[in-house]
């Protein structure tokens, strides 16, 4: 949507497009919330598809599986992130081996802390056939590939319900197979963190081996909206695109700035400058703070507060583009209000209480 104007938008023809970024733990509680704000809004039956990568990846997947809504949320607030994860290594079983031989290569870890059949496991349970409507995306690790100047790097790798799809220079996709993956196992790929979880490899049909890293990583870091622009036609006033941002905390800032320095650059997401274009697309960017992106086991008090912050972000910023009704709008900001109220009167109170009263507030509303 173009900031300078109130008008109401809507999409061309073919609906809307739903994109959410990375964040491990943050986007995946972000992206939670803001999909409740999309249930009460003009968007709910318009979505024509919609995908993400990394953790933005997973609610989504959810959603396109139509889980409802309320069900989304729940298991976002009430699943620990960390039973997914079957730890395998220590950090510096993967770190000193690899700062003593691959520190001026440019190169990748090729493994992690953290394996993740039980995240695919857990994801194919809810479905192993693609819905019709979802896609995700990784990167093709390419030793010694360098960066070109246009911010390329390696290929991407596609994976929807037609199959897999590599992309070539112009941006465009070829379709390498049919979809010979699960969805689990194309989420165990997109959210392949280099150095935390391990990559994804796999055989294609014809013998080519691929190992696949976080889709995070490709030359438009945290927005991957040219997959539905060039995949799926999208127009920019199509699109809808939830990115919690990058951790901004000291500790979060050296870490990826040391990060970057141990990968030459290929660890972390690129920084890609904003395009004049973003401005017509409905962009929700919750600030969440609450939860970090690798605290796999936070406290639901905690888990809560980060949900509510993508609850009313997109509540902003859909009220911004007239795509909610006053009703709901209005029933929105009451929400928001009593759960500002529950929050400041949760600030002594034992941990737990803070959940329970959200929960027992979104059960009256019929929201969870």
């Amino acid at each position: 949507m173009d900031n300078s104007t109130t008008n109401a938008r809507g999409p061309t023809s073919t609906g809307f497009h739903l994109v959410a970024g990375p964040g491990g733990s943050r986007a995946i509680l972000g992206v939670a919330g803001a999909l409740m704000a999309i249930e009460q809004s003009k968007l709910k039956d318009q979505i024509v598809t919609e995908g993400g990568i990394s953790g933005g990846s997973i609610p989504l997947f959810l959603h396109a599986m139509r889980v409802p809504v309320s069900r989304i949320v729940a298991i976002a607030a009430e699943l620990e992130f960390h039973s997914l994860l079957e730890k395998h290594r220590s950090t510096s079983d993967v770190m000193v081996p690899h700062l003593w031989k691959n520190r001026y290569s440019g190169m990748r870890p090729k493994q992690g802390v953290y394996k993740t059949l039980k995240l695919k496991e857990w994801a194919d349970s809810f479905g192993s056939a693609w819905p019709e409507r979802y896609w995700t995306m990784a990167v093709m690790d390419c030793d010694g590939m360098s960066e070109s100047n246009d911010g390329q790097r390696e290929p991407l790798t596609m994976f929807t319900r037609e199959g897999i799809f590599l992309s070539r220079p112009d941006g465009t996709f070829e379709k390498l197979c049919a979809p010979v993956l699960t969805p689990g196992q194309a989420i165990q790929a997109t959210c392949a963190v280099p150095g935390v979880i391990d990559p994804f490899a796999f055989s294609l049909p014809d013998g080519r081996e691929l190992l696949l890293f976080d889709g995070g990583l490709g030359p438009e870091g945290r927005r991957p909206i040219s997959i539905p622009r060039q995949c799926f036609g999208a127009q920019w006033q199509d699109l809808i695109l939830i990115d919690v941002g990058p951790e901004v905390s000291t500790i979060d800032l050296t870490f990826n700035r040391l990060w970057r320095w141990i990968c030459g650059g290929r660890c972390v997401p690129l920084t890609t400058k904003k395009r004049t274009e973003e401005e017509k697309m409905l962009l929700i960017e919750p600030e969440i703070t609450q939860v970090r992106s690798f605290e796999f086991n936070a406290p639901r008090d905690r888990k809560w507060q980060a949900i509510m912050t993508g609850y009313g972000s997109a509540l902003m910023a859909l009220e911004k583009a007239r795509l909610i009704e006053d009703a709901a709008l209005s029933q929105g900001k009451d929400l928001v209000a009593q759960f500002l109220i529950i929050v400041a009167d949760c600030r002594k109170t034992k941990e737990g209480e803070l959940a329970l009263r959200t929960e027992k507030l979104l059960a009256e509303s019929s929201l969870v």
